[in-house]
């Protein structure tokens, strides 16, 4: 569901950007148009400035004497240290917003590449490329409805005056030099990688553009490689398992922001989950339920987010308990034939300033509940067990 969002918003502000540099005119390199949006701008100075936000409150944080750690004294009472939890909290708010702004600019920069790339392979592509857009641009002068996506300054991107993307100028282009002068100008404006590269980008597009398929193949060989140096390198291929999860997460979402943001030129389908090019009513019609949905979700949500605990616990509850049917502690305590059952478990949201691990013990039992470190509070005998 918050796909869908992030998926407008990186068209409304950053769209008209991905667009300008995919639709580059002829000898213009699309870096250099990517870089002219002000958005862009104002975006890599957020960036900056977070930086170096978090970078002063870290200096401030490790020298000022008021925000050291003040440990507690044997059997005394713990410090609060305000300061040190102001600046911790402060610090790992920052950290994660950085990282959650860094990694959207470069979701935008990686789909504006693929989908360059994509059309950047052989000639043929280019020319589709340059007649694409010459559509698009075309149809949305011809057109009285603006969209605020395609805004950028002062006025539209497809109005300004270094936009003037024609296929007959590419064609033109094609028939007045050698092909291994279209190759070399292939090669200097592919995108934003440069260098090697570039060659191996071109090689493997000869084959397939599919953002699955390259994807299925970089994994499929990081997964190899993972196997082969296992017996070398000590934990390595599970290391590459548990960058599998979040790598595929991020190109199926850069392969729908890519989609939302380049169909409406290409008329591109998302495959392989939809053979459907982008059409704005239907999308609009898409939105208006999935914030419906969104809204109605949200006053529910711990409740859902919790249905797999509660399937866990019947689970446990069906092969663990005689019958499968539950008891308390005042049952447990009350039965003569029972020994002391003492459960355990671990509390991975309590952590006090001295704790170095954010993960504590906890033992369950018809008498307490706690640890050493928690402290014991009496247990509740009518508690479900």
């Amino acid at each position: 569901m918050a796909l869908v969002p992030f998926a407008e918003l990186v068209n409304l502000f950053f769209g008209a950007a991905a667009r300008t540099a995919f639709c580059a005119p002829q000898g213009k390199q699309p870096w250099n148009e990517f870089v002219k949006s002000e958005r862009l701008r104002v975006f890599i100075w957020i960036i900056v400035g977070m930086f170096a936000t978090t970078f002063v409150i870290f200096v401030l944080w490790k020298c000022l004497p008021c925000c050291r750690r003040r440990p507690t004294p044997p059997g005394g009472v713990p410090h609060g240290n305000l300061v040190w939890l102001f600046g911790h909290s402060t610090l790992a708010a920052l950290t994660r917003a950085v990282f959650l702004i860094v990694i959207s600019l470069l979701m935008v920069v990686v789909l504006t590449d693929l989908e360059i790339w994509a059309y950047n392979a052989t000639p043929e592509r280019v020319l589709n490329r340059a007649t694409v857009c010459e559509a698009y641009i075309q149809s949305r002068r011809e057109t009285s409805v603006g969209l605020c996506a395609d805004l950028e300054g002062d006025g539209p991107w497809y109005n300004r005056p270094s936009v003037n993307q024609s296929a007959a100028a590419f064609i033109e282009f094609v028939d007045a030099n050698s092909n291994e002068t279209i190759l070399d100008y292939m090669h200097e404006t592919p995108g934003f990688v440069r260098g090697l590269l570039t060659y191996i980008r071109l090689g493997v597009a000869g084959m397939t553009t599919s953002l699955s398929k390259v994807t299925s193949l970089c994994l499929g060989s990081l997964v190899l490689v993972g196997i082969f140096l296992q017996p070398f390198f000590s934990g390595l291929f599970a290391q590459v398992l548990f960058i599998i999860g979040p790598t595929v997460l991020f190109m199926l979402s850069v392969g729908f922001v890519r989609w939302r943001v380049f169909s409406p030129v290409t008329a591109q389908s998302l495959h392989p989950f939809s053979t459907q090019a982008f059409d704005q009513s239907n999308w609009n019609n898409f939105l208006f339920w999935t914030y419906l949905a969104d809204v109605l979700i949200v006053p529910f949500y711990q409740g859902i987010r919790g249905t797999m605990h509660r399937f866990y616990s019947i689970s446990l509850q069906k092969a663990y308990f005689a019958k499968g049917g539950d008891t308390t502690w005042n049952d447990i305590k009350a039965n003569m034939f029972c020994p002391f059952l003492i459960l355990t478990g671990t509390v991975n949201d309590y952590v006090r300033v001295d704790d170095e691990r954010a993960i504590h013990e906890i033992s369950f039992s018809s008498l307490h509940t706690g640890s050493d470190v928690l402290g014991y509070v009496r247990a509740r005998r009518p508690q479900s067990l």
